[in-house]
């Protein structure tokens, strides 16, 4: 075929289907996803140096609540949250009042955007290097009652008890109490998302970050 003549050259433009046979399935998918995550492996560790962190074997009480606060505002669900006074002040069981947008109890009704909860929480820090159990919290029941709130939280620079976390579960599980908590590893993600933050705070947990490349 031919085309018109321009400049003494054929120009032939008329319309094609290319079609090319490309494996699409999983397999092929699997095979390129396992080529390049050796190259993203080291990407991320030269772009994003894994960090640890060393805590204070006494963290102070009221600059744990601050870190705790601090990183409650950040939270994409949290739409206000406020310390109710210093940490040495008498605050009937509770350190903290949050406004959280959270997932409904079997027994609510969802009220917020998106088909959530927005609730009245009240919150507790306990700064330690021990683990927190059942007997070192206010009964939390009353403490939610007390205050008005529909939900507990509770942030610990340490760890909890089996017992303390099948508590708080079985709380949210009879759809009475919405209960969340953060021990020292949810607090540890949290401020490796915000280095600003973790950078404010090195009197009670330092950072410590690896060297690229190594």
């Amino acid at each position: 075929m031919t085309g018109p003549k321009t400049g003494g050259r054929s120009a032939v433009a008329p319309p094609y289907l290319l079609i090319r046979p490309v494996d699409c399935g999983i397999h092929a998918f699997n095979q390129a996803r396992s080529r390049i995550q050796p190259r993203h492996t080291l990407e991320r560790r030269f772009l994003f140096p894994p960090v640890t962190f060393t805590w204070e074997d006494a963290p102070d009480d009221d600059r744990f609540e601050e870190l705790v606060l601090e990183l409650l505002q950040v939270e994409p669900e949290i739409c206000r949250a406020r310390r109710t006074g210093s940490s040495r002040d008498g605050d009937q069981g509770r350190d903290l009042i949050i406004e959280w947008d959270t997932i409904p109890l079997s027994s609510e009704t969802p009220r917020a955007p998106g088909g959530l909860v927005r609730r009245r929480v009240v919150g507790q820090c306990k700064a330690s290097s021990k683990a927190v159990g059942k007997s070192q919290v206010h009964d939390i029941r009353d403490t939610v009652d007390r205050h008005e709130g529909t939900g507990y939280f509770l942030a610990t620079s340490s760890w909890i008890t089996n017992d303390l976390v099948s508590h708080l579960d079985i709380l949210k599980q009879r759809g009475s109490i919405w209960t969340e908590w953060w021990t020292r590893a949810e607090i540890e993600v949290r401020l490796r998302r915000n280095s600003e933050i973790a950078a404010r705070y090195t009197s009670i947990v330092r950072q410590d970050t690896a060297a690229n490349g190594r």
